[in-house]
């Protein structure tokens, strides 16, 4: 029997008053850092739906305002054909209930009472891993319950579940009709045809291995795809799809939840995967998506929404769709790097700061964008996320006025502030010479021109040329010397203003020039020069020769 009711949360409203419209077909994904409230606002909200608020008090959701299409009489229809009744209750999935509650049901702004189990979906990571388990089988015409009982009734049901499940994890899952009870096997399918008997298509079916034995993944994301396939429930709060899941799974995962799947279904999610999330944006349907990301101050759960729109916006962006910064919104800050090896020397020198004063190492996730020209765009990218962000970058950031002035700009500062001490910054460095001017560096590259041999340059010999070629460049001088560089005068003034003024909207500048010379004992440059520095120095809070390294940390962690 098909049910002529539905009901869906219009607005929900979160700890810090703070309303957000939903629709009635919408995906809301709720991120944030640990222990923020994510999993506490899909409790809170079930709570709030099923009238259960009494025995434990919303922290984080304190209240849900509902919408209904339909006749409640059609509704206490529909429970009493799908629902055996014994000795004044109802018999639902989880619960009885008291017919006497059900039929005083009305239509309620703010609860759904009695009927929630009936309509809600509240799959958490426990419930998950059992709803594949084998249960009574049914007949044909019997009333459908669990969402096994679904599959047999529509084999287009299963079909779908096979063919993602296939797409998970390369192995067919199969329900088993022959006997007693309905299970779920793993294997290919015997083909019935292939048999004379059916006792013998039945013994074939029973020795393949039932999703019950197999390990938390297959049944957790079974789980969930079972879950969400039952028709009455018309609102679905899950929580961390990801568990048990390797990445490929969980972003599977998220495509399946965003895609005509769940079409029908109100979808409000609690993540903190990535994948899973990346896995929803990638939608390309006409469903509405919602991203709420909620930060706990205190005792109050603050939230910031980013409607369709804006997810799509920020989305089209290949820099946040195929890096990891993505995955920022699940820490409490971000701190943009240049490169790979500068995210992490900072993390380690961070994390062994934190640990020797028996601190927790604070919730950041170091990232890079692959140059300093990127960084405004990575920046752009993370307000628009409503995270806190902060750059580190080279001394040589002052080399450029526009990369500068717009990576300053994209932090809320103000270029005009520092414009007069940029300019003294520039002139003093374009008022000396390089290291080698354009005669010497000729005379030094033919001289070295004649070591080479070969036909081809190896790559020892590019490596001599291109150190050549960094000598013709005024500030590759400042990034060797760093600050020292402005010794005297209006510079060391300049560039202390500048530096001290940057800090106050989030820039770091590496006062020493750049990572490499934080250690200068180590060769090479990135990956090479980072290997040798964690090679060489076993102790990071300690060594005096990294003192300047730990000293620029903890002004990064001042606030």
């Amino acid at each position: 029997m098909d049910l002529n009711y539905k009901a869906w949360i219009d607005k929900i409203t979160f700890s810090d008053t703070k309303e957000i419209s939903l629709g009635e077909d919408s995906i809301t994904v709720i991120v944030g850092s640990n222990n923020s409230g994510k999993s506490r606002s899909l409790k809170d909200a079930y709570n709030l739906l099923s009238n259960k608020t009494g025995s434990e008090p919303s922290k984080a959701v304190i209240k849900v305002s509902l919408q209904h299409i339909g006749l409640v009489d059609d509704l206490k229809k529909y429970i009493y054909d799908s629902y055996s009744t014994n000795a004044g209750f109802v018999q639902f999935p989880t619960q009885n209930i008291q017919i006497s509650s059900i039929n005083s049901y009305k239509n309620s702004l703010n609860t759904l009472g009695p009927i929630a189990d009936i309509l809600v979906g509240n799959i958490t990571t426990k419930e998950r891993l059992n709803v594949s388990n084998k249960r009574a089988s049914i007949d044909f015409d019997d009333r459908a319950k669990h969402p096994l009982d679904y599959i047999y009734i529509n084999p287009i049901l299963e079909k779908e579940l096979s063919t993602y499940f296939k797409r998970a994890f390369d192995i067919d899952i199969t329900l088993n009709t022959q006997g007693k009870n309905f299970s779920l096997h793993i294997g290919e399918k015997p083909n019935k045809k292939d048999f004379e008997y059916d006792r013998e298509y039945s013994k074939a079916l029973h020795k393949l291995q039932q999703i019950s034995d197999q390990g938390d993944g297959m049944q957790a994301f079974c789980g969930v795809l079972l879950s969400c396939i039952v028709p009455n429930k018309q609102i679905i709060l899950l929580d961390e799809p990801e568990a048990f899941l390797h990445p490929p799974q969980a972003k599977l995962m998220g495509q399946l939840l965003s895609s005509d799947f769940t079409k029908g279904k109100q979808m409000i999610i609690a993540t903190h995967s990535e994948e899973v999330l990346k896995g929803i944006l990638d939608n390309e349907g006409t469903r509405t998506i919602n991203m709420v990301r909620i930060d706990l101050v205190g005792n109050v759960n603050h939230v910031s929404t980013f409607d369709n729109k804006d997810l799509k916006s920020l989305w089209s962006d290949p820099l946040l769709r195929y890096s990891n910064i993505l995955s920022g919104i699940f820490h409490k800050q971000v701190i943009l790097c240049e490169g790979d090896g500068d995210c992490r020397f900072f993390s380690a020198i961070t994390d062994a700061l934190f640990e020797s004063e028996s601190k927790a190492s604070p919730d950041v996730l170091f990232t890079h964008v692959n140059g300093k020209h990127r960084l405004k765009t990575g920046v752009k990218a993370l307000k628009g996320l409503n995270m806190p962000v902060k750059v580190i970058v080279d001394i040589d950031i002052l080399d450029n006025e526009t990369t500068f002035k717009t990576l300053l700009e994209s932090l809320d500062g103000d270029f005009q502030s520092v414009k007069a001490d940029f300019k003294v910054i520039t002139n003093s460095v374009s008022q000396k010479r390089p290291e080698l001017d354009t005669n010497e560096f000729k005379t030094k590259l033919n001289s070295l021109l004649t070591e080479f041999v070969s036909q081809t340059l190896s790559e020892e010999e590019q490596k001599k040329i291109t150190a050549l070629l960094k000598k013709t460049k005024k500030w590759e001088e400042v990034k060797n010397s760093g600050k020292t560089y402005f010794q005297q005068g209006q510079a060391t003034i300049a560039f202390e203003n500048i530096v001290g003024y940057c800090i106050t909207k989030g820039l770091y500048i590496i006062e020493v020039g750049e990572l490499e010379q934080f250690y200068k004992r180590a060769s090479g440059h990135g990956p090479s020069w980072l290997s040798q520095v964690f090679h060489e120095v076993t102790d990071l809070v300690n060594d005096a020769k990294l003192k300047e390294a730990r000293d620029f940390v903890k002004v990064l962690f001042k606030d």
